[in-house]
């Protein structure tokens, strides 16, 4: 609908013949700038929907490794055209905070003349903007940057974004710790990590009666903050709201204590509730997993009802702990009797269901569907066909709820809840009714509102199901051969989809569709390192094929990015592993630069739009914005990287930073064996670098070589204890091997640098 209000003529008139003016005057305006920039705009027209050409602001923070405190005076450069300037608009020095404010391409700013907003602006509009669309893209998710501190060892490689802004046309870099020189360890990012980060806090007393003073007390590590200006901190909780924190007079050290007092309320029924702390505001980098905390609090309605509240706590805190078997006996405790309430007995068939007493959590939830309203009883049936199918109980699903599919009742709010259809419809899928889960499927598509996750996987499912019932029929159907082998590679079963693509493509070899599909097939396993892998040549043929469409007498270059990405990683590989000494195959290089062009263009993130200010009978008063940070998928960023990185061993094959995030980008797109042959060059000629080892460790875990990948990770995290990924590798390495003890301590280890990164306690409690 259109937001610009029609206005009586009289009105308008005059403004409607300003804007008559400025239209025929605008063009000679612009006649001499549009001359003389039209030959370089021709020029760069191809590259500017994939390459950074507008400046804007790059913010990041420099700190102590060992101290955790920001350094000032630390000069930062960040990389462009290739070199690190000695002084200019990107390079800065670092304040009191350890901040740097710089400047470098970041994407696209561009803009356009809209005659219809030019219509429906005055002359001030005009002039103010209000007839111009512009469009703000930022494509950039790291950059290359150069740190160097008096007394610290320097930093010199790719940091990333950790956020980014284009509406501002601004990005935030994580953090970078600079480490003494005296020390034996490296200088490095650390993404994720941040100086402020909540040390602990609690709440006095834990179950409180009615009109009881409650205190919530926070220990906050803040170095060389002001707690009052430089920070906020709030307390939140469905019983009490939003409050916010403050902070004693006193500190010890960088550690500050922010406190709120607050009055327990008097509940009709106890109260099992949680209180949030949460940093919202910080001058300092905060860490992404310790800038908020949850603990567990009761309120009871009398001195009586307490005992119960206690030990409801305690099984709240144990679920916390992960200690489920106790948490069970605990919720058991409080479910034997009459008395239980409805989020006793969820509580009791959460824990019954992460150690596989699937029975009791049948039960307890078929209690709770008893109890609940009419309102809520929607959800709680939903549970309970949930619980029921994970019990494998498929046919008690069917027999409890089918018959509401199709009854007369007015029963909409229990038959139209997404996540009871998807259960029904799943039981159908596991039982051969094909035909119900069809109709279940339906019915539910037409819910409206987001869907769950269930109902994705219900429709994967069905498709999967109904392929296989197609070619059981006819077994050497093409069409019917190729959805089955579709619906397998939707699911991620490359390896179980490559057989019906096969058949597929002997049984009509001239079906290019059949061979695109079995390509791709094909390209995941080789990028996953999968024995099934295609001949590199056969591989990208097939791959190639899947991105030019037959529409009518010419082919049609394809909008499917995951077939482009597919193309581009094969062709990288191929690139990387035709070359020789870090060099990659000049041709190869050249046609996978061109894929991953197309990768970008097809995977770009949605836009924020801003119509601008309407000011009535003035018209538009400022520009139409519309802001794209970064890409619809993970992948297509990292296409991104590896485009830029070519096209700078385009100019300069043995550039060192390009190399790096090549193989960066080729290790995150699922291609780590293909990048070995970079990572050992990379490795010879820059030993100390400890991002190249641990991109090795990826590459040799891909391979299956455990031994080497353990070897790597530990010699990683000896030169930089700090790394954000490789302790976590190990831990996952150690657990695999059996060795529990070992990966828990290292889990510990990881937690205390960077925090869980996520709330704690169970479904329940953060509800």
């Amino acid at each position: 609908m259109s937001m610009i209000r029609r206005w009586h003529p009289a009105i308008c008139r005059p403004y409607t013949a300003a804007v008559r003016v400025a239209l025929l005057a605008m063009p000679l305006l612009a006649c001499g700038a549009r001359t003389t920039a039209q030959t370089n705009a021709n020029r760069a027209r191809t590259d500017a929907q994939v390459a950074r050409t507008s400046w804007g602001r790059v913010i990041g923070r420099v700190y102590d490794a060992h101290t955790g405190r920001p350094i000032a005076g630390a000069t930062v450069s960040v990389r462009n055209n290739g070199a690190f300037a000695a002084k200019g608009r990107t390079v800065g020095i670092t304040d009191a905070r350890g901040q740097y404010t710089v400047q470098a391409p970041l994407g696209r700013v561009s803009e356009n003349f809209d005659l219809g907003r030019a219509l429906n602006s005055g002359l001030a509009g005009l002039l103010l903007g209000g007839g111009t669309n512009r469009t703000k893209r930022i494509d950039v998710i790291r950059l290359d940057v150069q740190i160097g501190a008096e007394g610290c060892h320097p930093y010199s490689g790719p940091v990333s974004c950790r956020s980014a802004d284009a509406t501002r046309f601004e990005v935030t870099m994580e953090p970078v710790l600079l480490v003494v020189t005296a020390s034996d360890e490296v200088s490095a990012p650390a993404d994720g990590w941040g100086a402020v980060r909540i040390e602990s806090a609690q709440i006095t007393p834990e179950v409180a009666l009615p009109r009881d003073k409650v205190v919530i007390t926070s220990r906050i590590r803040m170095p060389s903050m002001d707690p009052g200006r430089d920070a906020q901190v709030m307390c939140v909780s469905a019983t009490w709201g939003k409050k916010r924190m403050t902070p004693d007079k006193d500190r010890t050290g960088d550690i500050v204590t922010y406190r709120a007092a607050l009055t327990a309320p008097t509940p009709k029924t106890s109260v099992a509730d949680r209180m949030s702390i949460v940093i919202e505001r910080s001058t300092l980098d905060m860490a992404n997993g310790l800038s908020e905390v949850s603990i567990p609090f009761e309120i009871a309605t009398s001195a009586p009802s307490a005992e119960r509240c206690r030990i409801r706590l305690a099984a709240r805190k144990l679920d916390s702990s992960e200690d489920t078997n106790a948490a069970y006996e605990q919720w058991q405790v409080l479910c034997r009797g009459p008395e239980a309430d409805i989020e006793d007995l969820r509580g009791l068939a959460n824990a019954a269901a992460r150690i596989h007493r699937h029975d009791v959590a049948v039960d307890a939830l078929r209690r709770v569907v008893a109890l609940t309203g009419d309102r809520d009883r929607a959800a709680a049936m939903a549970d309970h066909a949930q619980a029921l199918m994970r019990s494998g109980s498929h046919a008690d699903v069917i027999a409890s709820y089918g018959p509401l599919l199709k009854s007369n009742e007015d029963t909409s709010t229990r038959t139209d809840n997404p996540r009871l259809l998807a259960a029904l419809g799943l039981s159908y899928v596991a039982t051969g009714a094909l035909s119900e889960a069809r109709e279940v499927l339906d019915r539910l598509l037409k819910v409206p509102g987001p869907l769950p996750d269930d109902a994705i996987e219900l429709r994967d499912s069905l498709v999967l199901a109904e392929a296989r019932h197609a070619v059981a029929k006819s077994p050497n159907d093409v069409p019917s051969l190729r959805r089955l082998g579709r619906a397998l590679m939707d699911r991620g079963r490359y390896e179980e989809a490559v057989e019906p693509l096969k058949r597929a493509v002997t049984a009509d070899p001239e079906n290019q569709a059949a061979r695109a599909d079995l390509g791709a097939a094909l390209g995941a396993l080789s990028a996953a390192g999968k024995p099934a892998a295609a001949d590199p040549a056969k591989a990208i043929e097939d791959a190639e094929a899947a991105v030019w469409l037959e529409r009518g007498s010419k082919p049609v270059k394809s909008k499917d990015f995951g077939a482009w990405h597919r193309l581009a990683r094969l062709l990288v590989a191929e690139a990387v592993r035709r070359g020789s000494e870090g060099r990659l195959d000049t041709a190869l290089a050249a046609r996978a630069l061109e894929a991953l062009e197309e990768a970008v263009r097809t995977g770009r993130a949605g836009a924020r739009i801003n119509e601008g200010i309407y000011g009535g009978p003035f018209g538009f008063l400022s520009a139409r914005t519309v802001a794209v940070s970064g890409f619809a998928y993970p992948e297509a960023a990292w296409d991104y990287v590896a485009m830029e990185s070519i096209r700078a061993l385009q100019s300069d094959a043995t550039d060192r930073f390009a190399l790096v995030n090549l193989a960066t980008a080729m290790v995150e797109m699922g291609a780590g064996r293909g990048a070995e042959p970079l990572l050992r060059h990379l490795s010879t000629a820059n030993a100390d670098n400890t991002e190249i080892d641990y991109l090795r460790a990826a590459a040799l875990s891909d391979a299956g070589d455990r031994a080497g990948t353990e070897s790597l990770l530990r010699s990683v995290l000896q030169r930089n204890p700090r790394h954000p990924r490789a302790r976590v590798a190990l831990a996952r390495l150690l657990m695999e091997r059996g060795d529990i003890a070992s990966a828990a301590g290292m889990m510990a280890e990881h937690v205390a640098l960077y925090g869980r990164g996520l709330s704690l306690g169970n479904r329940r409690d953060r509800q």
